[in-house]
């Protein structure tokens, strides 16, 4: 394990603490600003989308699986898993979101999703060639994705109770 961490550059530490610290301004209550509630989303989106694409490719199963998964996850998590305790404050034009440790399994999980990646790539790049890891890690990035962006699209619908 040391082995892998000392050939680590020390860029990716300083990206851990910067999303570590993200993730935990969100796990307190705080308001925000209606165009603050996607910025979050849409930068795990992109790092998400630049995991699949720096890693397979831009090619039909990678891109695609990564779609797939990601409108799938915002489908199923905006019907099935509404963000609870939202309140939109339409006089001050901005949410009360409670804090929650959700985004942050989500940016580690992103993170070491890559990292993982990353690792596999340098020790057996023949393994990362392979299809099912291809749309298997597709699949995944995807879901992390889609999850940020249900939890936004979430929040945004709360207006409409406010």
């Amino acid at each position: 394990m040391m082995e892998i961490i000392s050939h680590t550059p020390k860029w990716v530490f300083a990206l851990l603490a910067a999303l570590i610290f993200l993730g935990w301004r969100q796990s307190r209550d705080r308001t925000a600003k209606p165009a603050m509630i996607f910025l979050l989303p849409l930068a795990m989106i992109a790092l998400s989308y630049s995991g699949v694409s720096s890693s397979f490719g831009t090619n039909l199963s990678s891109a695609g699986s990564w779609a797939i998964s990601l409108i799938a996850t915002l489908f199923v998590g905006t019907r099935f898993f509404p963000v609870k305790g939202t309140v939109y404050q339409p006089d001050q034009g901005v949410f009360l979101l409670k804090g929650s440790w959700i985004p942050m399994l989500l940016i580690l999980a992103i993170f070491f999703t890559k990292y993982f990646i990353g690792f596999t790539k340098a020790v057996d790049p023949d393994f990362i060639r392979t299809d099912i890891v291809i749309i298997s890690f597709s699949l995944i990035y995807g879901l992390l994705s889609g999850a940020f962006a249900a939890r936004a699209l979430s929040i945004w619908q709360s207006r409409k109770y406010a």
